[in-house]
Parts: C-alpha cells; structure tokens; sequence
C-alpha cells in the first residue's frame, strides 16, 4: 500500500467521534482494509503535515440488510482512531 492517498479514505465525523475528540483528541478515519498502522501513520503525518503519537484500529464487521425479499450484506470497512501530539491539530475537524 504505497499510495497515501488510497491508504486514508475519508475521515469519519459522527457524534461519537466528535465526543472521542473532545475527551482524548484522537481523530478517526475511515481506511483501507489492507493499510497496517504504520502506513496509516504515514499518511496521516504526510497529508496534514502533523506528527502523530498513537493509532488504533478496529475492522467494523459487515451487517445484514434486507430489502424487500433480497437479502445483502454490507462490506467490511476499517476504522483508524489517531492521537496527534500536542499542539497539532487538523483542520477538517476543526469548526
């Protein structure tokens, strides 16, 4: 996984994460199933130009749905929660 931009999808704002925020200032990102932490790290340092302390990751299970008769499956996504030193802050969560 080379490409930093294919490595972070999307950062992931909800309630629950805007309240990690506040707490423990830790961002979440949505990212690639095969990127590893280190990669993560990587392209988090290297796309928003901050340092970063900490990654945790977690890999959200696919889910049942159902629509009328067919029945599906939601895919399987991983969740990346991200500690940045002190002093450093990206934008996007910001405001």
């Amino acid at each position: 996984m080379r490409d930093r931009l294919r490595t972070v999808v999307r950062p992931w704002v909800t309630e629950k994460s805007s309240a990690l925020y506040g707490a423990n200032r830790e961002y979440t990102f949505v990212c690639n199933l095969s990127a590893n932490k280190y990669q993560i790290k990587d392209a988090i340092e290297s796309l928003f130009d901050v340092r970063v302390t900490r990654v945790r990751t977690l890999i959200q299970r696919s889910k049942r749905k159902t629509q009328g008769r067919t029945a599906g499956r939601t895919p399987r996504w991983k969740k990346a929660f991200v500690m940045l030193h002190e002093g450093d802050t990206i934008e996007i969560f910001e405001g």
